[in-house]
């Protein structure tokens, strides 16, 4: 699949990761979804201007970004979608994207109202329920910050997290 990654990153674009998992999964685009970032003109060129040298970058809105990743399945180039976070991740398959069922989870930092669920992973409640409704969806999630470190997989760890 041209898909070769599915990342939730607070940072969104960031060189020196995108680089790192660059040499794991082929990339030659980058997609980059969040409302806010794509709205903003200086925000969004600070972003594009993040990726490494030879890989293209693009910010979208969640509206716009749909049709762009149905059309990056079945290009012959290889993207990475990014987004800021599960909630994000969570409109997009409600918007057609049904056919994303793995990510990989970078850092997302300690904020007010969050609870840490894995090494550098803060979520709040709405993003633990984002979480839990795309595990329900069949979407396998993990906890990774660069292709050799520690995973953890939200199936193993997530009864701590989700409310009964």
């Amino acid at each position: 699949m041209p898909i070769t990654l599915v990342r939730v990153d607070d940072r969104v674009i960031h060189g020196q990761i995108v680089t790192r998992w660059a040499r794991e999964k082929k990339c030659d685009e980058i997609i980059a979804v969040d409302d806010k970032i794509a709205s903003d003109k200086v925000l969004s060129m600070v972003m594009k201007n993040a990726a490494p040298p030879g890989i293209k970058s693009s910010i979208y809105t969640i509206k716009d970004a749909i049709p762009k990743i149905i059309e990056a399945r079945d290009s012959q180039k290889n993207y990475f979608i990014i987004v800021k976070t599960p909630i994000t991740l969570l409109k997009l398959i409600e918007g057609g994207c049904d056919f994303i069922k793995e990510v990989i989870y970078g850092p997302s930092s300690a904020r007010p109202n969050t609870v840490n669920v894995a090494p550098n992973a803060s979520l709040t409640y709405e993003e633990i329920e984002a979480c839990e409704q795309l595990h329900n969806w069949g979407v396998d999630i993990t906890f990774q910050l660069v292709p050799d470190s520690k995973m953890y997989r939200w199936s193993d760890i997530r009864e701590e997290f989700v409310k009964k």
